[in-house]
Parts: structure tokens; C-alpha cells; sequence
């Protein structure tokens, strides 16, 4: 059969893939199935009040040049601002600055000795040159040796269980090692962070435009129930139809693609997120990020965007309250306890009062995001399922860090390989 490519998952690896393939042969026959009302995938946002608002907070770093080529590629490059993301922790009710050395030296939970050793030891992780070597040794075992035991159990045990919950012991050096070496771009205000003034809609919107401009077509709202193999090629079957396909890209999580092909990969386990948009009236307080560590608190990570900005651009102020979760499904109804307890907290902890929350936007993600496990690089999928032209990118195969930069990576490897397919059958 001609040459016809099935997308499944309207992501940012998705559409990246479309978008590559399109631009080296244009009206290539390529359909990109989204089962959600809206494209963009974990980087989706949603309008508020004439504003494009990430439904999950989205920032990134300066070694993430895939991503920054790609926007100039777009003509959106100028879009971005660097700024200082603070860094905050929240320990037994006070607020205490993250940042810089001074505020290591002022930081209550760990002694003087402690935390000349953090220092040692946060220069060693970026002086590590190949992560892959650390895969088989959990986060645990890596921080205690090199960090100590006390420093593992005063600061990371709280930041690990918040991240991952019961699966933090399970955790690989890698991802630990991978995540200190893309959080050490530092200045005397914080971390180098980038955000696109206009939100990542803009870079959704732009890809969005140029697959259409190419002839691609894109299915919102469209899930994707079955993928067979028949003498024509792949059979992809939605809720609205069958199509078949000489090309498969998938690029949806690992639970969600074994549950509809034949063509498993390793099953891996994912973790959960609930998202809670609080809209205000006013400030907060003046971190960007805030680690929580109380026991007794809602949610683990609250992320004040609007304090990212010198300038705040909207006409309101942007909190994120965030929680991690197994990945297990949730209902409504248990997503709305949630919701009344993150608001409960927020308030006692914060000061707010009810006449200063403006709106108030729950969401929840059961497949955030992998559990990056001892040994996790062994259950990689394959790039390319063996002996078939179904090809796996996107969050399955970002290891050891998933990011926006990573989700664009896998798109072009992915469009790549069919891009090579697709010349080899025509020689």
C-alpha cells in the first residue's frame, strides 16, 4: 500500500513527528488521533479569562536545545524569558529560601557539617558524565554513600516520598543524578528557567498550523480503541472508525498502548498527578517553586507562576497545588475531596481568604509520568517494534528525565526512522 501514517497522541512528540515528516515530504497521507478535546497533551492548556494557562506547570532549562530550535524553526523564539525560579521549602509551617548558599547555610534542617557535604556532593552529581552507569543503584543507596544518611533522611526522604510516594526507595541514581544536573543552572537569585510569554499554547498552536499547512489532518477528540495487522497494513480503529496504515507512531503512555495492541512492550509502573489552578486577586508570597515536606499538608509542591515573571502579565495572580499520586484511578467524587482539602490547607497556611480566590481549576493526570525504578533503562520500549513498522516515542522512551525537550527528541527520532523506512522502499 502507499505510504500512510497513523499518530497516536496529539502530544508534543506526536505532532512533532507529523510536523518533521511533513516538512521533508509534504501532503504525506498522516492522521494524528487525540482522544482529548484539545491538543498538546500534558502541555494543554486551558483559557482563563482571555489567557492561555498550562493545565500542568511547564518550565524549561537551558540545555534544551531541541526545543529552542524548533521555536526558532517556528518563528517564536523571541517568545521566551529567562528568569530567576526561586526555590522555596515549606518546613513545619515556615517558609524557608532554597536558593542560594547563604540560604543553605540559614536552612534549620540540616547541621553546618551537613551541609558542606550537600555542597561536595551536588558538584559531584554534575561532574557525573554518564548517567546509564548509575541505572542499577537506587537514589537511596546513591545519596546516603555519597550524601550521607543523615542528609538522605533530614532532606531527601521528604522531597523523594513527595515525588514518588510509597515507590521512593525504588527509585535509580540515574533519574536522581540526571534531575540535579538539570537543576544546577544557578545564579545568585535561583535556577535559569525559560517560559514563552503567551504560554506553551503558542508552541502548539504554531506546530498545530504548519501539519495542517502540510496536509496533515489531526482527529480531536478521537481515542484510539484497537490496533491489528491485516494484508493492507495496521488497522487503527477509533471510536469513530477503521483507518489503515502503512506506519504506526505511538506515543501514549505504556498502559494505555498495551491495552489496545497486539505488539506489547514492557509494562512499566506510572504515577498520577492532580493539578489544582488556584486564580487570585494578589501575591501570595515570593517563591516561584515551594517544596513541601509537612506530613499534615494537601499537596507537595505548590508553584506560584506568576512570580516567575518580573512584570506579571495577567490580570491576576496563577498558583499551581500539586499532588502526586499512584496513578490509580480517581472519581469525581474523590477528586472534589481533594479539591476541598488542597483549598483548606492553601488558606490556613497562606492567609487567603475566600473573597480572594477568583476561580478554581481541578485536574488529574493518572499517567504523568513514569516511576523511574532501579534498572528502569532495561525497560525502555524499543524504538521500533521489531520486524513491524510501528514505531514508540514520546514519555515511554524519556528516560531518565521526561520534559518537553525530551518529548521533541523522541518525535524527530521517531520521524526519522519512518522518514528512513519510507526512502529504503522507494530505492
Amino acid at each position: 500500500m502507499k505510504n500512510r501514517i497513523g499518530i497516536i497522541g496529539g502530544g508534543i512528540s506526536g505532532l512533532t513527528a507529523a510536523y518533521e515528516i511533513l516538512k521533508e515530504k509534504p501532503h504525506t497521507d498522516i492522521d494524528i488521533f487525540e482522544r482529548n478535546g484539545f491538543l498538546g497533551g500534558l502541555l494543554g492548556s486551558i483559557n482563563i479569562g482571555g489567557h492561555n494557562i498550562e493545565v500542568y506547570y511547564h518550565h524549561t532549562f537551558p540545555g534544551d536545545k531541541p526545543l529552542y530550535t524548533l521555536m526558532e524553526e517556528l518563528d517564536i523564539i523571541d517568545k521566551i524569558k529567562w528568569q530567576s525560579g526561586s526555590v522555596g521549602f515549606l518546613y513545619k509551617g515556615k517558609m524557608w529560601g532554597f536558593n542560594t548558599p547563604l540560604d543553605l547555610l540559614s536552612f534549620p534542617l540540616i547541621n553546618l557539617y551537613e551541609k558542606m557535604r550537600v555542597g561536595v556532593s551536588v558538584l559531584t552529581a554534575k561532574g557525573v558524565g554518564d548517567w546509564r552507569s548509575y541505572d542499577n543503584e537506587s537514589a537511596k543507596d546513591y545519596i546516603t554513600r555519597v550524601w550521607g544518611k543523615s542528609v538522605y533522611e533530614k532532606l531527601w526522604v521528604p522531597l523523594l516520598s513527595a515525588k514518588f510516594g510509597k515507590n521512593a526507595e525504588k527509585i535509580s541514581a540515574a533519574w536522581f543524578i540526571k534531575r540535579i544536573q538539570l537543576r544546577s543552572h544557578r545564579g545568585a537569585k535561583g535556577e535559569k528557567l525559560a517560559y514563552p510569554y503567551g504560554g506553551w499554547q503558542i508552541l502548539i498552536d504554531k506546530i498545530e498550523a504548519k501539519i495542517k499547512s502540510l496536509g496533515g489532518n489531526i482527529h480531536i477528540e478521537e481515542m484510539v480503541n484497537n490496533i491489528s495487522k491485516n494484508k493492507n497494513g495496521y488497522e487503527i480503529e477509533t471510536e469513530k472508525g477503521k483507518y489503515t496504515y502503512s506506519h504506526i507512531i505511538s506515543t501514549i503512555p505504556q498502559p494505555i498502548y498495551n491495552n489496545i495492541s497486539p505488539f506489547k512492550i514492557t509494562p512499566v509502573l506510572y504515577q498520577g498527578c492532580i493539578s489544582n489552578i488556584v486564580i487570585l486577586k494578589r501575591k501570595v508570597q515570593k517563591y516561584y517553586w515551594i517544596n513541601i515536606s509537612d506530613k499534615d499538608a494537601a499537596f507537595s509542591v505548590m508553584v506560584e507562576h506568576t512570580n516567575f515573571f518580573k512584570e506579571n502579565p495577567y490580570p491576576y495572580h496563577i498558583v499551581y497545588l500539586a499532588l502526586y499520586t499512584d496513578g490509580e484511578k480517581i472519581s469525581k467524587e474523590t477528586l472534589n475531596v481533594h479539591k476541598e482539602r488542597f483549598l483548606t490547607y492553601f488558606k490556613k497556611v497562606f492567609g487567603i481568604n475566600d473573597s480572594e480566590i477568583i476561580e478554581n481549576h481541578m485536574f488529574y493526570s493518572r499517567f504523568a509520568g513514569p516511576i523511574y525504578e532501579v534498572g528502569y533503562r532495561g525497560k525502555l520500549p524499543p524504538k521500533k517494534i521489531e520486524n513491524e513498522n510501528i514505531f514508540i516515542g514520546g514519555i515511554p522512551r524519556s528516560y531518565p528525565e521526561r520534559s518537553i525537550n525530551d518529548s521533541i527528541s523522541q518525535g524527530k527520532e521517531c520521524a526519522n526512522m519512518v522518514l528512513e523506512g519510507i526512502n529504503e522502499r522507494k530505492i
